[in-house]
């Protein structure tokens, strides 16, 4: 029996989203009016300097945690073949970490309203395989 496969959502807080120099600007408002001014050097800095630390460090945003928890799901043999998984990134720094099953999007995973972690240690990721297990066992399988 050929069926689809059960979606399986991971919303992530994404840093910054799409960089624009002038989201900086409200910083130095006042001294940003004219491409000469101290502002619009500061502004520019600023923006180059978080850029850097997400691009090169990574350390804005949960992308590299989406990332493992990705790898690490597709890697267990006995949901892999019947997940996909569909990455949602928020756009601004939300602190969201939320893994969701199903087309009802039942929350089986939040760092933000349960106090729970961005899937790192092994603990949280087999709980996570628990809860999709038992969702295939009782919806699909």
């Amino acid at each position: 029996v050929l069926m689809s496969k059960v979606k399986v959502h991971i919303q992530y807080c994404g840093g910054w989203g799409k960089y624009n120099w002038l989201s900086f600007r409200p910083v130095v408002s006042p001294l940003c009016r004219f491409p000469q001014s101290k502002g619009f050097l500061i502004t520019r800095f600023l923006f180059i300097f978080v850029w850097l630390i997400d691009h090169v460090w990574n350390k804005i945003g949960y992308a590299k945690q989406y990332r493992g928890l990705k790898s690490w799901l597709e890697a267990q043999p006995t949901i892999s073949g019947y997940i996909h998984i569909v990455p949602e990134e928020d756009k601004g720094t939300t602190g969201n970490f939320e893994v969701r099953i199903g087309d009802d999007r039942q929350l089986i995973h939040s760092k933000r309203t349960a106090g729970q972690g961005r899937a790192e240690s092994a603990k949280e990721r087999m709980m996570i395989a628990e809860f999709i297990q038992e969702y295939l066992d009782s919806n699909v399988l």
